[in-house]
């Protein structure tokens, strides 16, 4: 209803007509007007697309993270969770640890080394 109203004031300066208008009433004028009564919108899921991953989700896709773990990014941290009792990091519940792990990783720049270099 709202973007029924927006195009018809918009495209066909209706400001006083459409006051306090049924949506019937709106549609019907919208026809009249050869303006569209019905809109598809598509509902985009969205994704990693021109965004930096982090850790997580990287060794997620990498099959490292179980998906049965209810909330990941509580279960892990970046230098891993650190034990009730010993007081230690646990390393299976780091990130560091596990990126460590990954070679093609080890040998990447990160970006802030890939700008530098570029001057």
């Amino acid at each position: 209803l709202p973007e029924l109203k927006a195009v018809l004031i918009n495209e066909h300066h209706l400001e006083k007509t459409l006051k306090n208008k049924s949506l019937e009433v709106l549609q019907e004028l919208a026809v009249t007007k050869g303006v569209a009564t019905d809109y598809e919108f598509q509902k985009v899921k969205e994704g990693w697309l021109g965004k930096p991953k982090g850790m997580l989700q990287i060794l997620f896709e990498r099959g490292h993270i179980n998906p049965s773990i209810e909330k990941p990014s509580t279960y892990f941290a970046k230098e891993g969770r650190i034990h009730p009792i010993t007081g230690q990091a646990t390393p299976e519940t780091s990130l560091m640890d596990m990126m460590d792990l990954q070679k093609d990783f080890k040998k990447e720049e990160c970006y802030m080394m890939w700008l530098l270099g570029k001057q």
